[in-house]
């Protein structure tokens, strides 16, 4: 059985209930990877060929250029995801980058958005 890219969801989630530094920064990386392997998986499934390089998150993104996110404000997902993908890389790399639960509260958003968002444009 495949892995289900939603169960990261529910740890970043359980991962923000934290205090420390390492479960925010987790919390986001784990946010932004449920909704990178989502739409990734998407594009697979549509019979895209997905680079399997380091190019292959901004490649995700925009293929969804054109696609309006609901979440609002009239950003695509891709504008969405890249937003996402920032703080994944802030968290990730940055050591010196203090991460707020108001941070994460809005990865966890974004993040859930574009998995909402995704599912709404499979068949």
């Amino acid at each position: 059985m495949p892995f289900d890219w939603s169960d990261y969801y529910a740890l970043a989630t359980k991962l923000s209930e934290g205090s420390g530094q390492a479960e925010m920064r987790s919390a986001i990386s784990r946010a932004y990877y449920a909704a990178f392997c989502k739409a990734r998986d998407f594009l697979v499934f549509s019979g895209e060929t997905v680079p399997r390089d380091g190019t292959v998150h901004q490649y995700v993104w925009e293929a969804f250029s054109g696609d309006l996110s609901s979440s609002g404000h009239d950003k695509t997902i891709e504008d969405i995801g890249m937003l996402l993908r920032k703080k994944r890389n802030d968290a990730d790399y940055i050591a010196n980058k203090y991460i707020s639960y108001g941070e994460v509260d809005l990865a966890l958003k974004r993040a859930a958005s574009i998995i909402e968002d995704v599912a709404k444009l499979a068949p």
